[in-house]
């Protein structure tokens, strides 16, 4: 297996970040049975889990260390300190502050030229990511200032988010640290950020600027960053601004939402001794985008958080009416009027939750007759209208009245393939959850899940079977009899092990199946139709889009929204940024070798195509323009 160093240098790209698909897994498995996200484990030591140092390690570690007296012990003792690493199971992080004041104390035992050969041998040649560690740790009680090559070294692994608290420990040493925390934490999104992040110090406005508008973004949790960016930037002050640009907002807003998490476990708003003019000044910004719904969430938070934390927050049902307020005029009806109407299902969600939060009942007639349109498809106006006793029964009613031969088209044996990108799939699974707590009502969708090639609808399908009868109190022989015969028939075809027994169960089928073995399961369905022949830079491509979906797709593409594409034999995959800082969707695009595309999908929830792939298609067109 190659060294650690080289599988990281191998998988930096060229803008000086890892792959997205970069992970430390194959090493780690070689100590530990438990696998977490590069610099989770100690991630979630450094912020969560208070352990304490184990002497025997540190001595036993710093004994190894003392015993290096010549070269020739280098690589004895880094041999033996990586098996003891090993065989241990040694973790280092809650270790490391006593093994490096102990050494601080005493470095007359040392030869620093020595030292430094260890390290290099410890660090760059080593398949043990402990042993990396320790190796960086020890760096950080050399100034390196001066070493161009150890200084490289250090930035190196300050990428890989396993490393960058241990390399940010370097940092602390050399002169300019500040400017290369900079340049490094905008090369990181995970722990990584996190800790470079603590480090970070404010010292101009670029650096300012920056944090205001991405600082606190990251992958594993805004409530890690909200409070510290909203320190390091003054987040009064900088609500207090009479403009803000639309980054700037987007970044406050993500600062707001990490502060307002109630189930954060680190300081939140309260927290702050300014509070009140914060929440103030936030609503004074937000007043002026009261068009856009998309920020309507931070809102209707800042509510929730003030009803939940009455202890902490002292007038805060000023702050609560005054947007209460705002949210309850013509203006905000109308934005909410507009988002239902929307093709977007993203803003049609967004219009959805405010009316469930907000109020606004009267726009249910509203919601019921978008619903009425195509209830198959708009399974997101159904979740609202279940919650009105005026509207649940039609609403279901009108699945019900969707003709038989919809679902009878799609109807197949079952297949060991586990999801597909088709939408009458992705509707179905939706529509069968929502009917989970509904018994016998919804027949149609539940049969059609049963009658499923894919697995999931099918699950999902016998799912709702043994809640409704679990709801009801009824046994499966009360069912009506159309879905009695619909598992009666999956249960002679069906071929996925945990399944067949449920369906064995409600048919009081005893059959051994200890020694079954299912085939080959599939992750996603290969579609052969529809194949849409378009080449990729003609514009008849762009008539597939809808004009809010292109007019959406290209503001994405001018916000550089469009993070990355790479092209593998014949498929484009690009990563997208969603609308929220936690978002980030995959689009894939399969062309053949002239380019001519077979087909288009995206992770995204939308059912049609969308604007992360129209962003997609504009950024490599521009790509070709420009070559």
């Amino acid at each position: 297996m190659e060294n650690i160093l080289n599988y990281i240098e191998r998988n930096i790209r060229k803008n000086g970040t890892l792959d997205y698909d970069f992970s430390l897994n194959k090493y780690k498995s070689n100590h530990s049975s438990l696998l977490f996200a590069d610099g989770a484990e100690d991630g979630i030591m450094y912020f969560h889990t208070q352990i304490a140092p184990d002497e025997e390690v540190i001595n036993e570690i710093i004994d190894m260390i003392y015993d290096i007296k010549t070269q020739n012990d280098i690589d004895i003792i880094a041999e033996k300190l990586d098996k003891y690493i090993r065989e241990n199971d040694v973790k280092l992080f809650p270790n490391i502050d006593e093994i490096l004041n102990i050494i601080r104390e005493d470095q007359g035992k040392l030869q620093i030229n020595l030292m430094l050969l260890f390290i290099i041998k410890i660090t760059c040649e080593t398949t043990n990511v402990e042993l990396v560690k320790l190796g960086l740790s020890l760096l950080s009680l050399v100034n390196i200032s001066d070493d161009q090559d150890l200084l490289r070294l250090v930035q190196i692994f300050a990428l890989c988010d396993e490393f960058t608290l241990y390399a940010n420990f370097v940092l602390d040493s050399i002169e300019n640290s500040n400017d290369i925390r900079y340049m490094l934490i905008k090369k990181v999104n995970g722990w990584g950020k996190i800790h470079l992040l603590l480090s970070l110090k404010p010292e101009n406005e670029n650096i300012r600027e920056w944090l205001i508008c991405n600082g606190c973004q990251n992958s594993v949790g805004i409530f890690y960053t909200a409070y510290v960016v909203a320190k390091l930037i003054d987040l009064e002050d900088v609500l207090a601004r009479e403009e803000l640009s639309d980054e700037e907002f987007n970044g406050v807003n993500i600062i707001m939402s990490g502060l307002l998490d109630t189930s954060s476990p680190l300081k939140t708003l309260s927290g702050l001794n300014n509070y009140l003019e914060i929440a103030n000044n936030y609503i004074n910004q937000f007043e002026k985008r009261i068009n856009n719904i998309e920020y309507y969430d931070v809102p209707i938070m800042l509510i929730k958080f003030i009803d939940e934390d009455q202890e902490h927050i002292k007038d805060g049902e000023k702050i609560k009416q005054r947007i209460i307020d705002l949210l309850n005029t013509p203006k905000v009806k109308s934005v909410v009027e507009k988002g239902i109407a929307s093709s977007d299902e993203e803003i049609a969600r967004k219009a959805l939750y405010v009316i469930e939060e907000i109020g606004f009942k009267d726009l249910y007639d509203d919601i019921y007759r978008w619903y009425k349109k195509d209830p198959f498809s708009k399974h997101y106006y159904l979740e609202t209208l279940l919650e009105s006793e005026d509207y649940k029964d039609k609403a279901i009613k009108l699945l019900e009245e969707i003709p038989d031969e919809f679902f009878e088209d799609n109807y197949s044996d079952p297949e060991p393939i586990m999801n597909s990108k088709n939408p009458y799939y992705q509707n179905l699974l939706s529509n069968i959850q929502l009917l989970y707590e509904y018994p016998l009502v919804g027949n149609k969708i539940i049969i059609a899940g049963l009658k499923s090639k894919l697995m999931y609808p099918r699950n999902a399908a016998i799912k709702a079977i043994f809640n409704w009868m679990k709801i009801k109190g009824i046994m499966f022989t009360s069912l009506p009899k159309e879905i009695k015969a619909a598992v009666k028939e999956l249960q002679k075809k069906e071929m996925i092990k945990s399944y067949k027994e449920q369906l064995n169960a409600f048919l009081k089928i005893n059959e051994d199946l200890s020694n079954y073995k299912e085939p080959e399961i599939f992750v996603n369905e290969e579609d052969t139709e529809n194949l849409i022949n378009i080449s990729l830079f003609d514009s008849k491509l762009d008539d597939l889009f809808t004009s809010e979906i292109k007019y959406r797709g290209n503001d994405y593409f001018i916000s550089d929204m469009v993070l990355s594409c790479i092209k593998s034999k014949n498929l484009y995959t690009a990563y997208v940024q969603g609308s929220n800082f936690d978002l980030e969707y995959e689009v894939h695009i399969k062309v053949d070798n002239d380019n001519v595309v077979q087909k288009m999908d995206c992770t995204c929830p939308c059912t049609t195509l969308c604007k992360h792939e129209y962003a997609t298609i504009l950024y490599l067109r521009n790509k070709k323009n420009r070559k």
